[in-house]
């Protein structure tokens, strides 16, 4: 057989085969379950050049912190997950330059009840080319916030609050946000994230994590699009085995327990996390200043 017909075959052979670049893969430097992974949570308070926090993973405010504050962590060996909100935020400086944009009325539905001056956002009927002018501006607002991420030098994002439809939110026509809403809205943030070579942390929304669970017929669920997940309180809910289709296909969950004025971590919820592969970190100050600090116990293994 000619030279070049053994080089075409081995071509094609080789494209057939090869592991296609997909949200499947496990996030970085994540390859061995077994090896506990830290993670420290700190939103409320910017870091500093000089700090090098004993934590593998770092999660940090995508806006507080600087570029030169992400690459001085890379360069100490941690993987950077930044942190934003999915939702309007009137503080923001993307939201302030946008004020007079005559689509943010009607982007605006209801308060949150967790920070001051941050409301949800109307995603109902969302998709990716929705020309409705309230959709428009959130892809402009959110997709800015994945390139400033990129821009950054962050390793991961964790857009927050991506559990509306949970939260009885309806949108100003009192059209109420459904389960089906919120996966077109975190499935397009995945593949936008994707698209920047960034992974992507889901932030709760258990509901929405299994096969079969309350999507849409067909689809995937969560755990198969997102590299990995970040929970605040399944111990507190009792809802951590919820998680465990993560770790089932080798991503990475990580947990943050505010202070339950009761003793923690008991030899059962070690358990669990052994169980369910989770690495756990607990703020044992009040949950209004946890944020602001490293957590005081980490434990658990994935």
């Amino acid at each position: 057989m000619p030279t070049r017909f053994v080089v075409l075959i081995f071509i094609l052979l080789t494209a057939c085969t090869a592991t296609p670049s997909s949200v499947l893969e496990p996030l970085g430097i994540f390859q061995t379950p077994q090896v506990p992974t830290t993670f420290t949570y700190r939103i409320a308070t910017p870091f500093a050049t000089s700090e090098n926090p004993a934590f593998a993973v770092v999660g940090l405010d995508l806006f507080d912190n600087s570029p030169t504050v992400i690459a001085s962590l890379k360069s100490k060996g941690k993987t950077v997950v930044c942190y934003f909100s999915s939702q309007y935020e009137s503080w923001r400086p993307d939201f302030i330059a946008v004020t007079s944009d005559p689509a943010l009325p009607a982007l605006l539905v209801q308060p949150l009840d967790t920070w001051a001056g941050e409301q949800w956002v109307d995603i109902h009927n969302f998709t990716g080319v929705s020309p409705l002018p309230q959709h428009v501006l959130l892809r402009k607002i959110m997709l800015g916030r994945l390139n400033k991420a990129k821009n950054a030098g962050c390793d991961a994002v964790d857009p927050d609050n991506v559990d509306e439809y949970t939260n009885n939110v309806s949108n100003d026509l009192g059209q109420a946000i459904t389960f089906a809403d919120q996966y077109r809205y975190n499935t397009w943030f995945a593949a936008k994230a994707h698209a920047r070579g960034l992974k992507i942390f889901l932030k709760n929304d258990l509901n929405q994590i299994a096969n079969n669970s309350e999507i849409p017929a067909g689809k995937p669920g969560l755990a198969q699009v997102f590299d990995g997940a970040i929970n605040e309180e399944c111990f507190r809910y009792r809802e951590c085995p919820m998680l465990k289709p993560f770790a089932d296909l080798g991503k990475p969950i990580f947990v943050i327990e505010y202070k339950l004025n009761r003793v923690f971590p008991s030899a059962t919820e070690q358990q669990i996390a052994t169980q369910n592969h989770l690495n756990v970190s607990y703020y044992l100050r009040s949950s209004a200043n946890a944020l602001k600090y490293h957590p005081d116990v980490t434990f658990g293994s994935w």
